[in-house]
């Protein structure tokens, strides 16, 4: 991937993090009722689906960032370059459980299951998110100097 690519799909990627959390947050306050499972269904779907392509384009940001980023992270800022791999394994997670809730709701079980799965999944990528904006915030301090 080139510098500018990488350099053009890293802010994209935060951006629509934030717009899958929020997504991701709509249901699992719907769900506080069972009869609102029908609603949540549609919601809970393109949340997923949007949690998926994130990590499709995470996975298409990685080898760059390994090698480009990385290693300077390694030396200014050590902590950021090991926290990193716990975003990343987060995010996966996070979309584990949200397709996890979403099959619950399609499959029509128990709401509260799929309320607890897309909370547990909306926790993980806050956690993903904070993480991702620390990384993001080291990388630009270490590379500005």
């Amino acid at each position: 991937m080139t510098a500018w690519l990488y350099a053009a799909l890293m802010p994209v990627h935060g951006l629509l993090s934030a717009l899958a959390l929020a997504a991701l947050a709509h249901p699992v306050v719907l769900l506080r009722r069972a009869e609102a499972a029908g609603r949540a269904r549609t919601v809970a779907l393109y949340a997923t689906m949007l949690l998926a392509a994130l990590n499709g384009i995470g996975w298409g940001l990685y080898p760059s960032y390994r090698q480009a980023v990385k290693p300077r992270l390694r030396l200014d800022v050590p902590t950021a370059a090991v926290v990193f791999e716990t975003k990343e394994h987060l995010a996966w997670f996070a979309l584990v459980l949200a397709v996890a809730g979403t099959v619950t709701l399609y499959a029509r079980q128990d709401p509260r299951a799929a309320r607890v799965s897309l909370g547990l999944a909306l926790g993980c990528g806050l956690v993903a998110a904070g993480i991702g904006v620390y990384v993001a915030a080291a990388d630009w301090v270490s590379a500005t100097g």
